[in-house]
């Protein structure tokens, strides 16, 4: 059964400007071939369920993002989650630089929370 909740995810957090590009952006992660990392995927699954928020941490291009999206492809194939329920945004993305405040982030959080 497909859990109702929506998943942030924080790279990190999972948005762009327009729900329908959100869409596009987790559909382009879904198809990215995926080279398991078993031990962390592993060290994740086994985590996921638990209501305690999940910080990855470490050095610049050490595998953060990818064993982030990785996590959203084994929770959509697993059936767990929709692919509408993720909200992804990279921060590092130029397009975002206006986030400077949480107010900022729940002007673009905010309408995917009420879609």
């Amino acid at each position: 059964m497909l859990k109702k909740i929506k998943c942030f995810v924080c790279r990190w957090i999972i948005y762009p400007i327009n729900l329908q590009l959100m869409i596009k952006n987790i559909e382009k992660i879904l198809k990215e071939p995926v080279i398991e990392r078993e031990f962390y995927g592993e060290q994740i699954k086994k985590w996921i369920w638990s209501p305690l928020i999940k910080v990855i941490v470490g050095q610049r291009r050490v595998w953060k993002s990818f064993l982030l999206k990785q996590t959203i492809q084994y929770l959509v194939k697993s059936k767990s989650f929709l692919p509408e329920s993720f909200f992804y945004l990279n921060c590092e993305d130029p397009q975002y630089d206006s986030i400077k405040e949480y107010s900022d982030l729940n002007t673009i959080l905010l309408p995917f929370i009420e879609q």
